[in-house]
């Protein structure tokens, strides 16, 4: 749904509100996680609720941050900044829960975090980091 969401902003971005496509991205997938409800679920208690809302507002307020970010830069720049979320859970697992991945999933994340500095290194050499349009907005 992620890659769905990238190419609808770049479609949508100049002519919708950010508001809009969260909304509607929500809407979608709310209807598609719902299908199989009937089958495995389960009732939260009400110690849950709270943190049921919690998550969900705080989903709602990092996709509209996403989907704004993906209105304003190109999606090679801000895809790089999407995947440091596998450094920040790691980190927070090791902190809180005192897990670590295993060393097979740490080169996974090797190779996904060395791609996007490539595809950083490479946007600045052709110089479309400097974009100026981008650089209207800030």
């Amino acid at each position: 749904m992620h890659a769905a969401l990238q190419i609808t902003v770049r479609y949508l971005g100049p002519y919708e509100r950010p508001e809009t496509i969260t909304f509607y991205f929500f809407l979608i997938g709310t209807i598609l996680t719902a299908l199989p409800l009937p089958f495995i679920a389960v009732q939260p208690t009400l110690a849950e609720v709270p943190l049921l809302l919690g998550v969900g507002l705080s989903g709602a307020a990092a996709q509209w941050l996403i989907t704004t970010a993906f209105r304003n830069a190109r999606a090679a720049i801000v895809t790089v900044f999407n995947y440091s979320g596998i450094v920040w859970a790691t980190l927070f697992g090791w902190l809180i829960w005192n897990e670590f991945p295993a060393p097979v999933v740490m080169a996974g994340a090797a190779v996904v975090i060395a791609s996007n500095m490539l595809v950083v290194w490479r946007e600045a050499r052709q110089g479309r980091l400097s974009d100026a349009r981008f650089r209207a907005k800030l």
